[in-house]
């Protein structure tokens, strides 16, 4: 029963996504002044082109996807700080199969899936290996017969959806609800704040206490790293940012 419902929720879920008017998710540009910027987008770029202000942000829209494309290329030639929020319909089906070996790619291309990628979960604190593998899959036609899986590789399995307990961060300039690839804002380091990607941060090769920068959040100035999630400016589950 448990089964069939997370099938029967999974499917109406797709099938609302697939069959609504899509509607495209806006371009997220950081500038204070983007009155003359947004009359040349739209009379000499020719891209029909509205906005929407959202604190430190303008939500710049679009009505395809090509307009899209062609308004980041335009955004990011003029050296604009911008970020793309991710089409859902886009996105890949993320599931969690339990009960499996390794191979769990191989399987499922086999069975006609997309497999997009396989991470296998670990144990939070001493990062054992857990009989649970984490799938991503594509939107194909057929992804929603993953949930009638009862058995893969000679194992008994159980495939669930994947619930995300926390809200996507960006590990380039640490603000939320986009990830790195999709984003052209300056990088801020998730320990000092300065402008550097994380792994390049000086404390990780400082020799001692002295030598490290003072930790620092790129979000609310505060000591802390930028992910902290006791961060005042960390959002909450299902608000916007």
């Amino acid at each position: 029963m448990e089964t069939e419902n997370v099938e029967n929720n999974a499917a109406n879920e797709l099938s609302t996504i697939v069959n609504k008017p899509h509607k495209i998710p806006p371009i997220m540009l950081r500038i204070a002044d983007y009155q003359i910027l947004l009359k040349r987008i739209n009379t000499i770029q020719k891209i029909k082109c509205l906005a929407k202000e959202s604190g430190e942000f303008v939500k710049l829209f679009v009505d395809t996807p090509e307009e899209v494309l062609k308004l980041t290329k335009y955004l990011e030639e003029q050296q604009l700080e911008i970020y793309c929020v991710a089409d859902r319909t886009a996105r890949p089906v993320k599931v969690v199969i339990r009960g499996l070996g390794k191979e769990t790619n191989t399987e499922l291309k086999e069975l006609k899936f997309e497999v997009e990628k396989v991470n296998q979960l670990r144990q939070f604190k001493t990062k054992e290996p857990l009989p649970l593998f984490q799938v991503h899959l594509a939107r194909t036609p057929n992804v929603n017969e993953i949930y009638k899986l009862t058995s893969l590789m000679y194992h008994i399995v159980t495939v669930v959806k994947y619930e995300n307990k926390s809200l996507r961060q960006c590990l380039k300039c640490q603000t939320w609800q986009h990830s790195a690839d999709k984003c052209h804002l300056k990088p801020k380091c998730v320990v000092c704040t300065d402008v550097h990607e994380s792994k390049n941060c000086p404390n990780k090769t400082a020799i001692s206490e002295e030598q490290k920068l003072p930790v620092k959040c790129a979000n609310c100035g505060g000591q802390h790293t930028a992910s902290y999630k006791g961060c005042p400016k960390y959002p909450k589950m299902g608000s916007k940012s």
